[in-house]
């Protein structure tokens, strides 16, 4: 097997501390994201997904350690180096974060329109193709508040993915939406994956959504104060020695038992996700 080597490395974090005043919230946090890969950050509520991912995209400076994303030293950078970087990315945030007062195709076209000097011709066709990727296609003219749940998740990603990023972050991609919803989003983010090798990183508790999407995972625990496992999370799941990642694990099967989905599901998703 080949060695992975500094090419093949999309994001690389070293020794994180991150702190909010004197609360210390994560301790000497260290993992790497590998270029093409679907890598989800896990943990329970208040344990620090959130606040990596703040500090993945520039929004929170590490106490200490080192954040490089893309090569970018994210906690050395100034601001129009920052600035160039998250030209490179798109965030999926939970709710979509779609502007209400925008149609659909304003809002996937306005990083296009921000940080491109695009015609505005070029720019409306750029939408039409996103939108038709995540299975919007002649939703362009809608308001965000004639979506469903699962249309404006799509709606947000196609934005996400205006400027053809190289790295995608979901910041809990699933929440608010039913499990068939969910699925059909598992599976589009599988899909957009091997199309295009994005590399994607999701913030997540949803431990489904994770084994159907996900490469390698970091478990966070809030009482530790950073990382407690990491690695393929259907091998975690099954040779996990640490109670604590027993325990979160086994959550998983109790969703599945209660629900009463199989893996069959996300053969029956409509291709639009409604």
């Amino acid at each position: 097997m080949r060695a992975t080597s500094a090419a093949d490395i999309a994001i690389e974090v070293s020794g994180l501390t991150a702190s909010y005043g004197h609360k210390v919230v994560l301790t000497n946090v260290s993992f790497s994201v590998k270029r093409g890969e679907v890598f989800a950050i896990l943990g329970g509520s208040g344990s620090g997904k959130t606040t990596i991912l703040r500090h993945l995209i520039g929004q929170a400076r590490p106490a200490a350690g080192a954040v490089k994303v893309l090569d970018t030293d994210v906690a050395a950078a100034p601001e129009d180096q920052l600035r160039r970087l998250r030209s490179r990315f798109g965030v999926l945030y939970q709710t979509g974060a779609l502007f209400g007062g925008m149609t659909v195709g304003e809002n996937v076209g306005l990083p296009l329109r921000e940080l491109t000097n695009l015609p505005d011709a070029a720019v409306d066709v750029l939408v039409r193709l996103k939108l038709r990727l995540v299975g919007l296609e002649g939703a362009e003219n809608l308001y965000p508040a004639e979506l469903s749940g699962g249309m404006r998740k799509r709606a947000g990603l196609a934005r996400a993915m205006a400027l053809d990023p190289d790295l995608l972050f979901f910041d809990e991609p699933s929440s608010g939406l039913d499990p068939v919803l969910a699925a059909g989003l598992d599976r589009l983010i599988v899909k957009l994956r091997d199309a295009f090798g994005t590399t994607m990183v999701l913030v997540t508790h949803d431990l489904d959504s994770v084994m159907a999407v996900a490469d390698r995972v970091i478990l966070l625990s809030g009482q530790a104060r950073g990382v407690v496992a990491e690695g393929d999370p259907r091998q975690i799941e099954k040779s996990a020695a640490r109670a604590e990642v027993r325990d979160f694990f086994s959550r998983c099967g109790l969703r599945h038992a209660s629900a009463g989905i199989d893996s069959t599901v996300t053969n029956r998703i409509p291709e639009n996700g409604q």
